[in-house]
C-alpha cells in the first residue's frame, strides 16, 4: 500500500463533503461518499494490522500462545 493512498482518499472525501455543486445527483453523491468512507476504513484497518505485526515481530512464540489463551478466556 502506498503511504499516501489514505491521505488522498481523505482529501477526496473532504472535497466531496465541501462541494456545493447542486447539479450532482444526491443518491450518487451519497454512494460515492459511502464508498470512500469504506475504503478509508479498510486502509486504516490494514495500517493498524501492519503496525501490530511490526510490534509483534519481536514477540516470542510462547508470548503469542499466552496472549492467545488469555484472549480465549475473555470470551463469554
Amino acid at each position: 500500500m502506498r503511504p499516501d493512498n489514505l491521505q488522498l482518499l481523505n482529501v477526496a472525501l473532504q472535497k466531496l463533503e465541501q462541494s456545493t455543486d447542486t447539479s450532482r445527483d444526491p443518491a450518487s453523491t451519497a454512494e460515492l461518499k459511502s464508498l470512500l468512507m469504506g475504503r478509508i476504513a479498510k486502509l486504516e484497518l490494514v495500517r493498524a494490522i501492519e503496525d501490530e505485526v511490526a510490534e509483534a515481530s519481536s514477540v516470542t512464540d510462547a508470548e503469542l500462545i499466552r496472549l492467545s489463551l488469555a484472549e480465549d478466556n475473555d470470551l463469554p
